[in-house]
């Protein structure tokens, strides 16, 4: 079980670096699928946090962030080629 303090810093932690690593994927540093798994781990991750900061991580909880993560990994591919799309390096 994840102290609720360490959690709420956390997902604060999530909140405040896609700034960075939106400059960090402008600048050429990060890659267009890194880009996308941060993208698509973001929501599943805050999820995955406040679970594990409220109580146990029994069956229940984590086919939750099962059924959460399932979208981002169906959504993968068009989220690649729209991030490539929009690369500021493809211009």
């Amino acid at each position: 079980m994840v102290s609720l303090w360490l959690g709420v810093v956390l997902i604060g932690l999530l909140l405040v670096s896609q700034p960075i690593e939106l400059r960090l994927w402008r600048a050429g540093r990060l890659s267009d699928r890194a880009v996308t798994m941060l993208l698509l781990a973001r929501f599943p991750m805050m999820v995955l946090i406040g679970i594990a900061a409220t109580g146990p991580l029994d069956a229940g909880r984590l086919f939750t962030v099962a059924a959460v993560a399932l979208p981002a990994l169906i959504a993968y591919r068009w989220m690649l080629s729209f991030v490539r799309e929009k690369s500021p390096r493809s211009n």
